[in-house]
């Protein structure tokens, strides 16, 4: 019975580790299909909003740029993402992090990088699962080793299951019909009819992770951060704009609400001309929202956003040019 019992463990142990090495090869050639998706050799389609003629070559989101000499990192509260005492043999640091900031040697304004590494706009759905299921195999593979086989692996092998549903199974499409969403604090960072879906991923650190699409390719991620002792952000928008402040070493643009133009909150914006970072002032929410936007894609919303919201107050046009008043009747 022990020796079934040790070669029940091996198994498990063996498995889990098969599987995060199968994830790092998936991801690798996943990551190139999207990178050469867009390289056709014959320009830029007038519809795609990630297609840049003008790139050369793209490795912003990469890490180990050997131009940099470091960078800095925070977010989270670094406390872990499973709770209990299931987190005390593994590193669960990798998901704690939100702003990544680095500087070349001369340079005094920092350049953005998306986190995990291998995050980058223009992705899809499915391949940013996969950059969160290999990560998640790394964590499990040491919870596994410190987990007695029986019961308790089955609740690890759950467990993670679950994690790496999530973004599959909280796919949004925002088609003809509201959603919930519009009467939340994320109302106005998506449109209806124009081919725009979201995804979220909740480990429970402190950090909700939403993910935008125009046609199932990333265009923009909205980080829900609470503010608190301890956290990198601090505990107001104050210290929020402070840290990033620090990070990208120049002030941001001040941003005021303006509900006309759908701006619901407060901002701090800073841009390094890929990547547009802003900070929304949700303090009465004990959060600070992080958000990244494609700069490229942002400046075509106009034109992407073809399918406008339509008024349910306003006259139809019909029916006001019947009802218009003609010359020399009183107006």
């Amino acid at each position: 019975m022990k020796v079934l019992r040790l070669g029940f463990m091996a198994l498990a142990l063996g498995t889990a580790a098969a599987s995060g090495m199968y994830l790092v090869g998936c991801q690798a050639s996943t990551s190139t299909g999207a990178d050469s998706a867009d390289d056709t050799g014959g320009g830029c389609p007038d519809e795609d909003p990630f297609c840049d003629e003008d790139d050369n070559g793209g490795d912003d989101s990469d890490s180990g740029d050997g131009d940099f000499e470091g960078g800095s990192s925070g977010g989270g509260d670094g406390g872990g993402i499973f709770g209990g005492s299931k987190q005390q043999n593994a590193d669960m640091s990798v998901f704690d992090k939100v702003l990544v900031v680095e500087k070349g040697k001369d340079d005094k304004v920092g350049k953005v990088k998306l986190y995990p590494a291998d995050l980058k706009f223009g992705m899809s759905s499915e391949q940013i699962a996969k950059v969160y299921d290999r990560l998640l195999d790394e964590v499990y593979v040491e919870l596994y080793k410190t987990t007695p086989v029986g019961p308790q692996t089955k609740a690890l092998d759950y467990e993670l299951k679950e994690k790496k549903a999530q973004i599959r199974r909280s796919r949004l499409e925002f088609g003809n019909l509201p959603t919930g969403l519009d009467n939340g604090p994320l109302n106005g960072e998506y449109s209806y009819g124009n081919d725009e879906s979201m995804a979220k991923l909740d480990l429970g650190n402190g950090i909700v992770r939403h993910f935008f699409f125009f046609d199932d390719r990333l265009w923009k991620i909205y980080d829900e951060v609470t503010l608190k002792e301890g956290s990198s952000f601090g505990t107001s928008f104050g210290t929020a704009v402070a840290f990033a402040k620090s990070q990208f070493g120049t002030d941001p643009k001040k941003i005021e609400p303006d509900y006309d133009r759908g701006i619901n909150y407060e901002m701090a914006e800073w841009r390094d001309g890929t990547t547009i970072l802003r900070l929304y002032n949700r303090e009465a929410q004990k959060i600070v929202a992080v958000v990244f936007i494609d700069e490229s894609v942002q400046s075509k919303l106009p034109t992407l956003r073809k399918n406008r919201p339509q008024d349910p107050t306003a006259v139809d046009p019909a029916v006001r040019k019947i009802t218009r008043p003609t010359d020399g009747q009183k107006k």
